[in-house]
């Protein structure tokens, strides 16, 4: 089965729940919003109501973003598939082929894949962002200079330095913004695809 059959086919059989049977579809979706809201927790309470947690010598805003991940990677991506379980049961309720869900710790290593397979996809990303962490916090300005201006310099001999330092810094931050797209392409193509 292609792609574009199995997304025509999870719509025709998400648009067959809706029609069919509107308050259990409405009851899944508000399951799944409150699993979101209740793995966003630790976040809105960190941010909002401003509590923080200090653990060792970590910023007071790592350990809510890794409880986050963990509450994320643990109840939504299991609670997701067990939405799209659902609903097709909700199509299904006159078939009586079984339709299996599978065990928990097969859903978080599904959850585990995905979030690896979008990840690898944002290494150009993450790496441009270090580099960049590094000439605004650690590396002298000299060394902006002269890594920008070597940039630029590649790619406009004949120009004089400071043109070639804009060029630099120019084709850096566009470097920096395709490698965050390709991150959200991935993320995005490792959501629905795997």
């Amino acid at each position: 089965m292609s792609s574009a059959t199995a997304r025509f086919s999870v719509g025709r059989i998400a648009f067959k729940a809706c029609t069919r049977r509107f308050p259990s579809v409405l009851r899944i979706f508000l399951l799944q919003l409150g699993v979101r809201l209740l793995a966003l927790l630790p976040l809105i309470v960190c941010f909002i109501f401003d509590v923080q947690l200090h653990i060792g010598s970590l910023p007071a805003c790592v350990p809510p973003c890794i409880l986050t991940a963990l509450l994320y990677l643990l109840l939504v991506f299991p609670m997701r598939s067990h939405a799209a379980y659902s609903m097709v049961r909700l199509v299904r309720k006159d078939d009586n082929r079984p339709l299996h869900l599978s065990p928990y710790p097969r859903l978080v290593l599904a959850g585990i894949v995905r979030i690896f397979s979008g990840l690898i996809w944002g290494i150009p990303f993450f790496l441009l962002l270090f580099r960049t962490y590094q000439y605004v916090f650690v590396l002298p300005v000299k060394q902006f200079n002269q890594d920008f201006t070597a940039i630029g310099a590649f790619f406009a001999a004949s120009a004089d330095t400071p043109r070639q330092l804009l060029i630099g810094s120019y084709l850096f931050i566009s470097a920096l913004m395709a490698a965050f797209l390709l991150f959200l392409y991935g993320w995005w193509l490792s959501l629905i695809h795997i």
